[in-house]
């Protein structure tokens, strides 16, 4: 912003933390008389919004929370998205690895003959998603390389990701996993899928809204759609 110098103190000074800009918090404008008619001529958004909005929209776009750096300077750092393309590829990669395989057994069971397609393309997607690993990763070269899923998601986060088809409460979540305890629901299932990026929240400058609802993020459909559904008795 051209007039940041003047609107706004360092975050530190302000008793404001980088983790504090993930939730709804108060602005300290260096110059309030200069910040307040610069707002409601509207060349500013509202004092103490802009992070917020940043939180909101990677949400809603299916991006993983950004980092927010104060050092010399402060950064926003916005991931980007992974691209369908390589979303369906990497689902591809998902699907044929049923157990550890190596590269010759994944290209044949990809039907590709291309080794620098399936690492460029599939392999190091996935592993940049934390989606496959190694079975040897001290030696990425050896002859005995192959790759497998990695075993963080669950098979409570697998169920969670199962039953949002569409945004849902909490109250909605537990209807449909056949669940009764909210302390589980949140620490066995939401907050491990949240962590990985699989889901996300509606509200996420009001965590404790009413109307807050779970939905599922380009991550979380594409570990959904490689994931065998299991056919749930609720």
């Amino acid at each position: 912003m051209l007039y940041s110098y003047l609107l706004e103190d360092p975050l530190m000074s302000c008793g404001l933390t980088t983790q504090k800009l993930y939730r709804p918090h108060k602005s300290h404008p260096n110059n309030p008389l200069l910040a307040e008619p610069m707002h409601w001529c509207g060349y500013i958004e509202k004092a103490g919004t802009g992070t917020g909005d940043i939180v909101r929209l990677c949400a809603e776009y299916g991006l993983k929370d950004p980092n927010f750096e104060q050092d010399n300077d402060f950064k926003a750092i916005i991931w980007r998205a992974v691209t369908e393309q390589v979303t369906e590829q990497v689902t591809e990669l998902l699907n044929v690895l049923d157990s550890p395989k190596s590269v010759k057994e994944i290209l044949e069971s990809l039907g590709l003959k291309h080794r620098p397609t399936l690492y460029e393309s599939y392999i190091k997607p996935a592993i940049a998603l934390g989606l496959v690993e190694m079975t040897e990763p001290d030696s990425p070269n050896s002859p005995q390389q192959k790759y497998k899923r990695t075993e963080q998601v669950t098979e409570q986060v697998t169920e969670l990701l199962n039953v949002l088809d569409s945004p849902k409460s909490v109250k909605e979540i537990l209807e449909d996993l056949g669940l009764k305890h909210r302390p589980t629901l949140y620490s066995m299932y939401i907050t491990p899928a949240m962590d990985m990026g699989l889901i996300g929240m509606t509200e996420p400058n009001s965590p404790n809204s009413p109307r807050q609802k779970y939905r599922m993020t380009k991550k979380g459909e594409t570990i959904r759609n490689a994931c065998p559904h299991k056919n749930n008795n609720y």
